[in-house]
């Protein structure tokens, strides 16, 4: 019998989203972008995040970094 490869999966808190989102290259962000992982949030998660979508858009990038 045949065993199926899986590819890994996780399931990101907001915090984790959120500090990729204003880290560009931050670990957490790095990690989501690679596409290694199927990535998964709560929806409850989701409608957290849109809560702060204007924080997040609005924040300009470090250019020392």
């Amino acid at each position: 019998m045949e065993r199926r490869k899986e590819e890994p999966r996780i399931v990101a808190d907001t915090n984790i989203l959120i500090s990729a989102l204003l880290k560009d290259h931050s670990v957490h962000a790095r990690l989501i972008k690679s596409k290694f992982f199927s990535i998964y949030f709560t929806e409850y998660g989701l409608k957290e995040i849109e809560k702060y979508r204007s924080y997040v858009t609005i924040q300009p990038y470090p250019l020392n970094h």
